[in-house]
């Protein structure tokens, strides 16, 4: 059965969930060097997501365990041994089909937000949201690595660790990295990107940057909540064009710098048809 257009789900409120082998949708994995899966139940049914942890040249990381990320009222801590070439994505699936995926040109406009705290960025060299094309995993662990995967894509994020907010898009061998005119991320803050594309494949982008009052769940809520409004708010980005055609599965890319042990945590996940 295909997965539906849409997906929902709340890291603040979802226990922790044992992640298995993809090979075998039945061992649970427990090191890295591999693709794996796990579902998770929300309000609106079961949401699959894959996690690409040392596959290729992505970074060896080794600290996932099988209960999985560890869970708390401020989100998921993304896991990773804090190595500056250690990197994780999550997808919900890289497979025509199954795959929780869009054609431009074709699907209805779509879109992704995500939302995440991000305790210090100077732990991290590549943090992102947003959409690229439908291929095998490829190598992020860094700025530069992440401009170069995926020859169609579209993300915003920080890239590097000074807490700067750049888009990255690709365009078959044309790459571009736009660094945009924000003040840099504040250690602590919850951030909530948007990335929509609309039937044409445009993409355009928004950001908010909120002060959670704390950590616990309702703290967290109503900064979510305020990000949400603060979206409205925001002028987009670059623009950018997919080339009709281009099926392309949403993305969160996580790469450590090496520098502390990782503390972001993965708040929120949509998609959908807008």
């Amino acid at each position: 059965m295909g997965v539906t257009k849409n997906s929902y789900v709340d890291f603040t409120k979802a226990p922790a969930s044992s992640w298995f082998a993809k090979a075998t949708n039945a061992v649970p994995t427990a090191v890295n060097a591999q693709q794996d899966l796990t579902r998770i139940e929300d309000a609106f049914g079961c949401n699959y997501f894959e996690l690409a942890q040392g596959v290729g040249a992505l970074g060896a990381n080794t600290l996932l365990t099988t209960a999985g990320f560890t869970p708390a009222s401020n989100g998921w801590l993304v896991c990773c041994d804090n190595a500056a070439t250690d990197s994780i994505e999550i997808t919900q699936g890289i497979v025509s089909g199954p795959a929780l995926s869009f054609v431009t040109g074709t699907d209805p406009a779509f879109y992704m937000r995500g939302a995440i705290i991000v305790g210090h960025k100077a732990y991290t060299t590549n943090t992102t949201f947003g959409f690229r094309k439908l291929v095998a995993y490829e190598t992020a662990s860094t700025e530069a690595e992440s401009l170069a995967a995926y020859d169609d894509k579209a993300f915003i994020g920080l890239l590097a660790n000074a807490g700067a907010y750049k888009t990255q898009t690709s365009k078959a061998a044309t790459d571009l990295s736009t660094t945009l005119a924000r003040t840099a991320l504040t250690d602590g803050n919850l951030l909530l990107a948007e990335i929509k594309v609309d039937g044409a494949g445009v993409v355009t982008y928004r950001l908010a940057e909120i002060t959670p009052a704390g950590t616990t769940n309702a703290q967290i809520q109503t900064a979510l909540a305020a990000a949400r409004t603060a979206l409205a708010a925001d002028a987009n980005a670059v623009a950018f064009t997919f080339t009709a055609g281009t099926e392309v599965v949403p993305s969160f890319i996580f790469a450590s710098a090496g520098a502390g042990a990782t503390d972001t945590r993965l708040v929120a996940w949509e998609v959908g048809y807008q």
